[in-house]
């Protein structure tokens, strides 16, 4: 399953920028990763992904979702949730 197929399961409002690899989508209030870390070890035939929604405010950052969904999927990549 790719990220973009998840975020469609998580909100009405399709994610208008996306990183090259197409590996996090994000907008001005909400984002979407894919733990591509996760991939090995005991959880081999399982994919994690990751989501953000801050949708109980005014305010859109973009550039901030995007790299709060970066450092968050790469911290849930370090984390026991992976192995």
């Amino acid at each position: 399953m790719a990220t973009f197929e998840f975020a469609r399961g998580m909100t009405l409002d399709d994610p208008d920028k996306r990183t090259d690899d197409g590996r996090y989508l994000y907008s001005g209030y909400q984002a979407f990763g894919k733990a591509t870390e996760c991939e090995g070890g005991q959880r081999k035939d399982q994919v994690l992904f990751t989501a953000i929604q801050a949708v109980g405010t005014r305010h859109r950052d973009d550039t901030a979702m995007k790299q709060l969904i970066i450092d968050y999927t790469q911290a849930v990549e370090k984390s026991p949730m992976c192995r």
